[in-house]
């Protein structure tokens, strides 16, 4: 069947299209233009994305969105300023992160991330033409993000889709890149799936990249829509967290606790990286402590009211119970599950705070580890995985925590890390295990990395992110830090301006959570 034809102003946004400029000198003043233009619109944005989501109010809510919307948009704008690395180090990593231009050692003390590249072939750009960025409707800096991917890294004119869910936020976009749209190289449409495959199947597209689920990308495969053109997806992630076994010091054991209960209800439950299994070793003697302390947190922190379509009804299949009266979702920790007896939940994403920890045997850290990996890469998705340690962890394990990080088959291992963190950092890659040549398979994340523009064109397999077992200062967005959103505010101004002075307003409020 062919595709439906294209709405009149849909037509003419695609044929008005045209590529950014090649030299170096344009391309860096579009950039600063984009930042300026981002910085002005950023408090608009931010609220637009707060009230879709029932929290123009909410200051938890409010910092949410500025660490998920205009500020890694800005950081990605800086990024793109750096001069790409030409080197294909076949077999080696490469430190990424923290990166001096950001000064990143002050404000993520403690973390490192670096880029692990295979022995493959280097990623080629797309044939030239429009590339059509399908973003999702959960986080507003994900298709934006994959526009200016496009737009600076593979040099092509985007058409962006937006999901229904960020149809307040159109306006506001077209404002925020503004040197984009009106020299006509970015276009913003609004449209359901319908509109999605009409715009793929259109012989001016020449590449398509998909944020969404596994469905989404199975309908939009099925049909000729993708023929003879690049097409990259992130197609989402049953997150596992691995939690290692040992003599866990009282205050790690607590901080673990508290971070996985924030990050389970981080954006309402509905992030391809929320924390969906949790995997202990029954025989571990903290186990129970450790879960106790989850479940307390869990019920200190306040309900999210779901704003994704047919969260509730995930939740209610997760949890196996029904959404709570007032319709808000709590989050929820399921303990004693089993591989078989839900193996449904660990091959189905569903964007809803529940999490499900599953105890594996093991007597000591290797044999743990290695139930646990085999579980972690049995789970759908090839997107990212998070392993906690305790600063006790035996010397002689060291090895075996180092062999299990790269044999999970996920585009970001994350060790005492958030994995969201390497996706809002921008210096790194993300997406599916294997980037560009990711194995295409039902249980995959699709294939293909955004982000990290140093090294976009090189061969990466994966990021290994690393925290320190307690981070400090303490991360902005967590719930407990009491001027998170005046220190992400800050923050973006310091990324808008690049301003070593603007540091001191980021640095006063972060250090004093």
């Amino acid at each position: 069947m062919p595709p439906a034809p294209l709405p009149v102003e849909v037509d003419a946004a695609l044929s008005a299209l045209q590529p950014p400029p090649g030299d170096a000198a344009a391309r860096r003043q579009l950039l600063a233009a984009c930042r300026r233009s981002v910085h002005a619109a950023a408090d608009e944005w931010v609220a637009a994305a707060a009230a879709r989501k029932h929290g123009a109010d909410d200051r938890t809510i409010l910092t949410e969105e500025w660490a998920t919307g205009p500020l890694p948009v800005l950081r990605l704008l800086r990024c793109l300023d750096a001069p790409p690395i030409a080197m294909t180090p076949a077999g080696r990593s490469l430190q990424l992160f923290p990166d001096p231009a950001f000064a990143d050692r002050w404000l993520f003390a403690g973390h490192r991330a670096d880029a692990l590249f295979g022995h493959r072939p280097a990623t080629h750009r797309p044939p030239p033409g429009i590339t059509l960025v399908l973003g999702a409707g959960n986080v507003s800096s994900m298709p934006v993000a994959d526009a200016l991917h496009a737009l600076f890294v593979h040099g092509q004119a985007v058409l962006c889709k937006l999901s229904p869910l960020h149809a307040s936020l159109q306006p506001i976009l077209e404002r925020a890149f503004a040197p984009l749209v009106t020299q006509r190289h970015l276009s913003f449409r609004v449209g359901d799936a319908g509109l999605g495959q009409a715009l793929a199947g259109d012989t001016r597209i020449a590449a398509v990249h998909l944020t969404g689920s596994h469905a989404t990308a199975a309908a939009l495969r099925a049909g000729p829509h993708l023929a003879n053109k690049r097409w990259t997806a992130e197609l989402g992630n049953v997150t596992p967290v691995i939690v290692l076994p040992g003599n866990w010091p009282e205050r790690e054991l607590d901080w673990q606790a508290r971070a996985l209960a924030a990050q389970l209800l981080f954006n309402a439950g509905c992030n391809c990286v929320t924390p969906r299994v949790l995997l202990t070793a029954s025989s571990w003697p903290q186990r129970r402590a450790f879960l106790d302390r989850i479940q307390v947190t869990l019920a200190e922190l306040p309900p999210r009211r779901p704003f994704y379509p047919a969260a509730a009804t995930w939740f209610e299949a997760a949890a196996e119970r029904p959404v709570p009266a007032d319709g808000r979702l709590p989050g929820l920790l399921r303990t004693d599950g089993s591989a078989s007896r839900d193996a449904t939940h660990l091959m189905a994403e569903r964007f809803a705070p529940v999490l499900l920890e599953v105890p594996l045997p093991g007597d000591d850290v290797a044999s743990f580890l290695g139930a646990a990996t085999s579980l972690a890469n049995d789970c759908l998705g090839t997107l990212a995985a998070q392993l906690a340690v305790p600063s006790t962890l035996r010397a002689t394990d060291q090895p075996h925590l180092e062999r299990a990080a790269r044999a999970l088959r996920k585009g970001t291992v994350a060790i005492n890390a958030n994995p969201g963190l390497s996706y809002a950092l921008m210096n790194t890659p993300w997406g599916a295990f294997g980037g560009e040549h990711a194995i295409d398979d039902a249980r995959g994340s699709g294939r293909g990395f955004v982000h990290g523009p140093r090294v976009a064109l090189l061969p990466v397999d994966q990021v290994i992110l690393r925290g320190p077992p307690i981070p400090s200062p303490l991360p902005p967005q967590f719930p407990w830090h009491r001027r998170g959103l005046d220190t992400l505010r800050a923050l973006a101004t310091f990324y808008a301006t690049g301003s070593r002075l603007r540091l001191l307003p980021v640095l006063a409020h972060g250090l004093r959570p």
